[in-house]
């Protein structure tokens, strides 16, 4: 798990800390730190002192600056060095451990203008987001990756998977941005995986995407019960079938959004596959795992047969 905080002292609120992993405080003399009225002169502050660092939205790192990886301390099942790097990628994919979701509220009955607003942000509004440096949530191919050392490493190990589960070896495997997260039972899609489903499926039906597969790979996590000790629904088969409920699940939804277009991509190049428990965050109750139980969308062939 991530460790680190801002610690306050309340009898002396000018005395600043940080709470390190290791439980330490590392104390920092108060005219050390600056407030910024705003993230693009907190950006010049950082950019204008050489051990400057500070905290900021994605769209305003500025190119000057360096964005740092951050590492988690933990051993994990791919081997790698645990090491996030921040990217449009890894944000998009809920990969990097510092970033959020950015929500909008209405009313339950929310008026016309207001509908037609979350209507246009979720749709047109996406490419605007990602003109003005945010990162947008339409499904892309991975240019990026989230962890240092990651990439061919994931292309090996899910090429091995996909070979393993239908005796064939996929060529051109490509992961999209788009990651599929749960809550704590496995047919809990969360909001924003709700809503990736039907961009998917508008992704899918782009003319250089109708031919290619789909594999999507689902991926357990080491917690079987909710807090008042219940055991999931979709613990009551064997452990590894968690896997394989999870990414069937998303199979089930895309293949009823892909029916609802006019312009549909073939379903039957949808494949279910258990990706098993790789972890790609520490196996940890509330945020680890939060990423861990996730089923990842990968495009793909079958190479060519002569």
């Amino acid at each position: 798990m991530l460790k680190g905080c801002l610690v306050v002292d309340e009898q002396d609120p000018d005395k600043i800390q940080i709470r390190g992993g290791d439980d330490k405080l590392i104390s920092f003399p108060p005219k050390e730190l600056q407030p910024f009225s705003s993230s693009e002169a907190l950006t010049k502050g950082v950019e204008d002192d050489d051990a400057g660092i500070g905290f900021v939205g994605f769209a305003y790192r500025g190119a000057k600056v360096k964005v740092i990886n951050i590492m988690e301390d933990c051993p994990r099942s791919n081997g790698l060095s645990g090491q996030f790097v921040a990217n449009v990628d890894s944000i998009r994919s809920e990969g990097y451990p510092v970033s959020r979701r950015l929500y909008l509220y209405t009313r339950p009955d929310p008026r016309e203008l207001a509908k037609s607003f979350i209507d246009f942000v979720e749709r047109e509004g996406q490419k605007v987001i990602s003109r003005e440096g945010f990162v947008s949530l339409d499904p892309r191919i991975q240019t990026e990756h989230s962890m240092r050392g990651a990439g061919s490493a994931d292309v090996v190990r899910t090429a091995a998977t996909i070979k393993t589960a239908l005796g064939r070896t996929p060529v051109e495997l490509q992961r999209l941005t788009t990651t599929f997260h749960f809550d704590l039972f496995c047919s809990d899609l969360n909001t924003l995986g709700q809503q990736d489903i039907e961009r998917l499926a508008e992704f899918l039906a782009r003319p250089d995407n109708r031919d290619r597969k789909v594999f999507l790979l689902g991926f357990e996590d080491s917690v079987s019960t909710n807090t008042k000790g219940q055991k999931a629904p979709c613990f009551e088969g064997a452990i590894s079938d968690i896997a394989f409920k999870r990414a069937n699940l998303i199979k089930s939804l895309l293949q009823q959004a892909i029916k609802r277009r006019t312009d549909p991509y073939d379903a039957d190049n949808l494949r279910a596959l258990p990706g098993g428990r790789t972890y790609v965050a520490c196996d940890d109750p509330v945020e680890g795992n939060g990423l861990n139980r996730r089923v990842e969308v990968w495009l793909g062939n079958w190479p060519s047969v002569r």
